[in-house]
């Protein structure tokens, strides 16, 4: 199981196991109720993921999140704070 391999749902589940509980826990909510439906299921149905995979989505995630630049991700400000 590789990352090109996984659906989109497949590879938020993997990211989201490989973020931990309560990492996790604050991003789900950020999904409309049908994408967090299909990655709960996913979550659901993963049963041992190789480290590989793992490694192949993290890896996805950061140069996904590199190419948006970090002036986008992290951006603080009274706006922020009060979606917090």
């Amino acid at each position: 199981m590789t990352a090109p391999a996984l659906s989109g749902a497949q590879r938020a589940a993997v990211l989201a196991v490989a973020l931990g509980v309560e990492t996790s826990s604050k991003l789900i909510p950020g999904l409309s109720d049908a994408e967090a439906e299909r990655v709960t299921v996913e979550i659901a149905r993963l049963q041992s993921i190789p480290s590989e995979t793992v490694e192949a989505v993290l890896k996805e995630f950061y140069l996904d999140a590199s190419r948006l630049g970090t002036a986008s991700l992290a951006k603080g400000g009274l706006a922020a704070a009060r979606e917090l």
